[in-house]
């Protein structure tokens, strides 16, 4: 199903839109895809994707990338909170602790690695949120990788992501602001958020870190939301841009 908010339009640029369900909502709403369709499809979840291989496979590469060593440095000073990457090719970080805690309570992120570079941020905690501060120096948001391989619920208020979120066991709630990115979550709820299709385009390790390669989709689903999925070999692929559920 779509659940829509009362009176809340949802539109999708450049691309279809296929449900399995129906739309919801208590107030008058609709969902848009100029130029583009919208289309009730009761194959979807059966037959366009199977969802559950799917969930499994992006599970296992959370687990995958928050087992990485973290080559990349730290930083919580004076209510700011710093990571700084110094490699070429990959820069890997670990928030755990009271790190986490920073990272969910500053006003204030400043990710800076050198351009070309691919990021990845593990985010400990079974509950994070982030409201307002996020900078990124150098490095290009289409090369971060925000994992949050523990979070059960994350909450984003007026805060433009940049990169790409991978939580695929929460339930997100983001009251506004944009993802400069894509995603893949359990479920996802917004009032006045965006969506900005930026690929993911960085390197991640080859075996053993990698794992198989799943189906490429976008989309979102009962209790599973993929706004994007993550094909995995040397590279993270986000492909399509279509909405399943």
């Amino acid at each position: 199903d779509i659940n829509l908010g009362d009176g809340w339009g949802w539109q999708v640029d450049n691309g279809n839109v296929e449900f399995g369900g129906k739309i919801n909502c208590s107030k008058p709403a609709t969902v848009y895809a100029p130029g583009h369709s919208v289309n009730q499809n009761t194959k979807v979840t059966t037959e366009v994707v199977n969802f559950a291989n799917v969930y499994n496979e992006l599970v296992s590469e959370s687990s995958k990338l928050k087992d990485l060593a973290a080559n990349g440095t730290t930083e919580y000073k004076d209510g700011n909170m710093y990571l700084n990457g110094t490699s070429s090719t990959l820069n890997v970080f670990n928030i755990t602790g009271d790190y986490a805690d920073y990272w969910s309570s500053t006003s204030s992120r400043t990710i800076t690695a050198k351009a070309g570079s691919t990021v990845i941020i593990n985010i400990a905690g079974k509950s994070g949120s982030i409201i307002n501060g996020l900078t990124l120096v150098d490095v290009d948001k289409c090369n971060v990788i925000y994992n949050y391989y523990e979070a059960k619920t994350l909450s984003f208020s007026s805060v433009s992501l940049l990169g790409s979120l991978l939580a695929p066991n929460a339930d997100v709630t983001y009251i506004s602001g944009n993802i400069e990115g894509q995603a893949a979550v359990k479920s996802f709820t917004s009032y006045s958020a965006e969506f900005h299709n930026y690929t993911f385009t960085g390197d991640v390790p080859t075996p053993p870190q990698a794992v198989p390669e799943p189906s490429t989709l976008v989309g979102i689903v009962s209790g599973f939301s993929v706004l994007s999925a993550f094909g995995l070999r040397k590279r993270f692929t986000f492909n399509r841009w279509e909405n399943y559920n």
